[in-house]
């Protein structure tokens, strides 16, 4: 963890020493919390944010999101993780 802002933000960096070379495969993160249904679709839409994932997907957007060439949407049902 590199950066962390109270409320807000949390960047990640890849550590060169890792156990494994090969993993993890990205050399940065940024895991940005973003409260409320429109916030969520407008930023994902613009392309701030490529990921989102942790919380159920508010169900209004699941259609606008699959209407959306740019974005790629795949469902699959069951427990656990949720994510597009």
């Amino acid at each position: 963890m590199v950066e962390h802002k109270q409320g807000g933000s949390v960047i990640l960096e890849r550590f060169a020493d890792y156990y494994d070379p090969e993993r993890p495969k990205l050399d940065k993160i940024a895991i940005t919390p973003v409260d409320g249904a429109e916030p969520l679709a407008a930023a994902l839409e613009a392309g701030d944010i490529q990921y989102v994932g942790g919380n159920p997907i508010p169900s209004q957007l699941i259609q606008r999101f699959q209407s959306n060439d740019d974005l790629k949407v795949d469902i699959k049902p069951g427990p656990g993780f949720q994510s597009i």
